[in-house]
């Protein structure tokens, strides 16, 4: 049991490592969108 734990937890983590550069790319775009939306708001206000 304790051997299947450990296999469970290392493909976790590859995948995880194999995920990162999309998680990476998803939480720029993500700043970028709220950039541009603060920056639209403040255009609006002024």
């Amino acid at each position: 049991m304790n051997w299947n734990l450990h296999r469970f937890a290392d493909l976790l983590h590859r995948q995880s490592s194999a995920r990162s550069l999309g998680m990476n790319n998803i939480i720029y775009l993500i700043g970028l969108v709220v950039v541009v939306v603060v920056i639209l708001s403040l255009l609006g206000l002024v």
